[in-house]
């Protein structure tokens, strides 16, 4: 081969590379929080048979490291989660703080309730989840 057709396929590739990496890069950049909230809301309100297969397989991983992860620590809701969790599944890293703020948020209306069976209130909804599912 000449070095013209060298140069052109060689230029070719690297604009095929560059044309992946920026395409991946808008993908990523479409994980926001705001859009993983708008997720969130169509996973619960939403019936299954109306959601994606792909939505589906997403909403059933996120459900059940939620389920898994969260415990009664001290007399409040606590998680064990980090964020690398939701990540490694495939899961945006916003779903870990949305997970964090919901529980700050269900711990101070606990306490303004005066609630304290948390273990039994939460074994309870465990068990009606998984029985949903």
């Amino acid at each position: 081969m000449d070095k013209n057709r060298l140069w052109i396929i060689g230029t070719l590739v690297t604009l095929l590379l560059l044309g992946f990496s920026c395409k991946k890069q808008n993908e990523a950049s479409s994980d926001t929080y705001a859009s993983t909230l708008k997720e969130l809301t169509e996973f619960i309100e939403k019936p299954d048979s109306l959601l994606t297969p792909e939505q589906q397989t997403k909403k059933e991983t996120l459900f059940s490291l939620i389920l898994e992860s969260v415990t009664v620590k001290d007399g409040q809701l606590s998680s064990l989660a980090e964020e690398k969790n939701f990540t490694n599944k495939g899961l945006s890293k916003y779903y870990h703080d949305i997970l964090e703020t919901s529980l700050k948020e269900a711990n101070q209306w606990l306490k303004e309730e005066k609630i304290t069976n948390l273990d039994s209130l939460l074994q309870t909804s465990k068990n009606f989840l998984f029985k949903l599912q």
